[in-house]
C-alpha cells in the first residue's frame, strides 16, 4: 500500500518541484487548490508524485506527475486501490495520459470526457482591455458600473485587509442562502476560509474594489505556471461589479507579471449559470480533461446474445413503457447483437443502449438509441461508464462520430458533460386540418431514401437501410408534389416525424389523412434536438441535421 500523507503547507516546495517536468495541466494540479479543496494526500514513488483525493464523498487518484517512471507508479496505484478496497478512478486525465493507461491496461478503463471540469482559459490582454465587438456587452456593464460608482478604487489584497474580503463573502453566502436555502456552499466556504488562512503562504494575490468605504468586490488567485495565473475566487455585490473586478484584476496581473499570457478561471462544475457566465468572456481555449474509471470485471459492457432478450425487454419496458409487440418487432427487424451494448449482472440488464448505423459525408456515424438504466441502479454512474466504453467500442469499429437524441430536456446537460454538443435543431408545431385536400402518394422505404437524398443539404445525416425498415413498422412514407414526409397516426392525431421540401401544406396533409390535428417536426432553430460527439481526430465536422428519432 502506498504511504500517502495528508498534504500541508510544508509540502509546497516538494510538490512544485514536480510541475516543471509535467505538461501544463488544469487547476486541479494547482498547489493552492490542493490545500483548499477536499482532503488531499500525496506520496513520492518512482520519482513521480502521486495523489489520493477524497472529495464529495469519493476517493479518486490524480494522474502521476513528474519526470520519473509513470508506468510503475500507475501499477502501484492500481494495487493500492485494490488493497484499500476502493473503486479505482483517475481525475485530471489528459489525452496522453489516457493513451498510457490504455497501453498498460487495454480496455480496462472507461475514459469519460469531464466537460463540467474543463478549465476556461482566457487571453489576459483580452480581459484587461475588453476590446472588440465580442466584448460589447461587457463594456456596457462596465460603463454602468462606473456610472454607479464613479469614485471606486482598486486596492491590492493583503493580510491586513483580508477581513474586508471575508465580510463581503459572508454577506454574499448569507444572501444566496436566503434566496435558496437548498443550495450547499459548504465546500466552497471551507475552501475560501483556507485561502484566507494561508493567503501569504500560498503566494496569493488579489484585489478589492472599494467605493466610499464600501467593498464592492474582491478576487484572489495564484500563479499556476510561467505563463498562466489561476483565479480561485471572485465575489461581487452586483453583476456589473463582477465585470469590473475581472477587468481590473487582469490589468493588475498584466502589469505586475508581464510574463503572464493567460488567466485560468477554472471550471464551471456543470452549473448552467456559471457556464453561461464563463463562456460570455470568450475563452481563448478550454483545457479538456477526462476521468478514467476502472471497469470492474462484473460490470464489463458486452454485446448481448439471445439469452439476454427477456432481460433487455424488461429494462426497456421499465424505462420507456414499450409494449411487448413493439419490442418483438424491434428484435425481429432491427436488432443485431454487435450493435447493442449493455452491462448484465446475475442475468439482469442494469444498463443498455442500441446503435443504428448512419452516414454523414461518406463517414459512418452511430445513432445511439434506447439508452436506459434500470431504476434500481440509477445514480451509480453505470450509464456514464457504458457510454464511455461504447465510444471506445465504436472507435475500434471505425465510426467517425456518435449522434443521439436526448429523451428529455434535462438529459441535454447530462450528455453535454460527456462531451456531446448540440448539432441539430427543429421546429415543432401543431396544425388543424384545412378544408382542402392534396394529392399524396404512399411510397416505400427505398423510394423515400432516394427522394430524401434529393431534399437534404450537405449537413444532414443519412438514415437508410434498416433504419427506414424499422421505422416502416409503425410509420408510413408519403410524397407530394414538392415534399416528402414520414408519419404515424395515433387515434386521430397525425405525428409527422420529418417533412422535407415544401412545409406549407401541413394543414392539407392533416385533412387528406383524415386526422383531427397534426404535430409536425421540421428543421429549424427553436428546439435542440440531436447532439454529436466526434470519435475521430481527423474528422471533427459536426452534422447540422438528424431527421428522425425513433420516437
Amino acid at each position: 500500500m502506498i504511504d500517502f500523507k495528508p498534504i500541508s503547507m510544508h509540502d509546497k516546495e516538494k510538490y512544485e518541484k514536480y510541475l516543471p517536468f509535467t505538461k501544463e495541466r488544469g487547476c486541479e494540479y494547482s498547489f493552492a487548490n490542493l490545500i483548499m479543496w477536499g482532503e488531499q494526500k500525496i506520496a513520492e514513488v518512482h520519482n513521480v508524485l502521486v495523489r489520493l483525493s477524497f472529495y464529495e464523498g469519493h476517493y479518486s487518484y490524480a494522474f502521476p506527475i513528474g519526470k520519473g517512471d509513470k508506468e510503475e507508479a500507475l501499477k502501484e496505484i492500481v494495487q493500492d486501490a485494490s488493497e484499500r478496497n476502493i473503486p479505482l478512478s483517475f481525475f485530471g486525465v489528459y489525452k496522453e495520459d489516457a493513451e498510457l493507461l490504455e497501453k498498460l491496461y487495454p480496455e480496462n478503463f472507461a475514459f469519460i470526457k469531464a466537460r463540467d471540469g474543463f478549465d476556461y482559459v482566457y487571453d489576459i490582454n483580452s480581459l484587461a482591455y475588453l476590446h472588440g465587438r465580442k466584448y460589447h456587452s461587457k463594456r456596457n456593464h462596465l460603463h454602468r458600473f462606473k456610472e454607479s460608482f464613479p469614485d471606486y478604487t482598486c486596492i491590492p489584497l493583503s493580510k491586513d485587509n483580508l477581513h474586508l474580503a471575508k465580510e463581503l463573502s459572508d454577506k454574499w453566502y448569507e444572501e444566496k442562502l436566503a434566496e435558496n436555502p437548498e443550495n450547499d456552499y459548504s465546500l466552497e466556504q471551507t475552501a475560501l476560509e483556507r485561502a484566507f488562512e494561508n493567503y501569504t503562504e500560498l503566494s496569493m494575490e488579489g484585489l478589492l474594489l472599494e467605493h466610499k468605504g464600501i467593498i464592492l468586490a474582491f478576487t484572489m488567485g495564484s500563479k499556476m505556471n510561467d505563463n498562466t495565473f489561476d483565479v480561485h475566487f471572485e465575489k461581487a455585490i452586483t453583476p456589473n461589479a463582477y465585470v469590473a473586478i475581472n477587468k481590473e484584476f487582469a490589468s493588475y496581473l498584466r502589469n505586475k507579471h508581464p510574463e503572464a499570457k493567460f488567466l485560468d478561471r477554472e471550471e464551471d462544475m456543470g452549473l448552467a449559470g456559471l457556464r453561461k457566465a464563463k463562456e460570455s468572456y470568450r475563452p481563448a481555449f478550454l483545457t479538456e480533461k477526462y476521468r478514467a474509471v476502472f471497469i470492474n470485471e462484473y460490470l464489463k459492457p458486452v454485446c448481448p446474445d439471445e439469452s439476454c432478450k427477456d432481460s433487455l425487454f424488461t429494462l426497456w419496458q421499465e424505462a420507456f413503457g414499450d409494449s411487448e409487440a413493439f419490442l418483438n418487432t424491434f428484435w425481429q427487424t432491427a436488432f443485431a447483437s454487435h450493435r447493442c451494448r449493455c452491462i448484465i449482472k446475475d442475468n439482469e440488464a442494469l444498463v443498455a443502449l442500441y446503435i443504428f448505423d448512419c452516414l454523414y459525408k461518406g463517414k459512418k456515424l452511430a445513432y445511439i438509441y434506447a439508452v436506459a438504466t434500470a431504476k434500481a441502479h440509477r445514480g451509480k454512474g453505470l450509464c456514464t461508464l457504458l457510454m464511455a466504453d461504447t465510444h471506445r467500442y465504436l472507435i475500434k469499429k471505425g465510426y467517425a462520430g456518435a449522434i443521439l437524441v436526448p429523451a428529455k430536456e434535462a438529459l441535454f446537460a447530462f450528455y453535454e458533460n460527456m462531451g456531446y454538443k448540440n448539432c441539430s435543431y427543429v421546429n415543432e408545431y401543431e396544425v388543424t386540418p384545412s378544408v382542402d385536400t392534396i394529392p399524396l402518394t404512399e411510397i416505400n422505404c427505398d423510394e423515400y431514401a432516394t427522394l430524401r437524398r434529393e431534399h437534404l443539404d450537405e449537413g444532414a445525416v443519412l438514415q437508410e437501410g434498416e433504419n427506414l425498415s424499422f421505422l416502416s413498422t409503425y410509420a408510413k412514407f408519403y410524397k407530394g408534389e414538392d415534399f416528402i414526409f414520414c408519419t404515424y397516426i395515433e387515434d386521430t392525431k397525425l405525428n409527422c416525424l420529418e417533412i422535407l421540401g415544401n412545409t406549407e401544406k401541413c394543414a392539407e396533409i392533416v385533412k387528406t389523412l383524415n386526422c383531427e390535428k397534426g404535430v409536425f417536426r421540421t428543421k429549424g432553430k427553436d428546439k435542440p434536438f440531436a447532439m454529436y460527439y466526434p470519435l475521430s481526430d481527423t474528422f471533427i465536422e459536426m452534422p447540422s441535421y438528424l431527421g428522425f428519432a425513433f420516437d
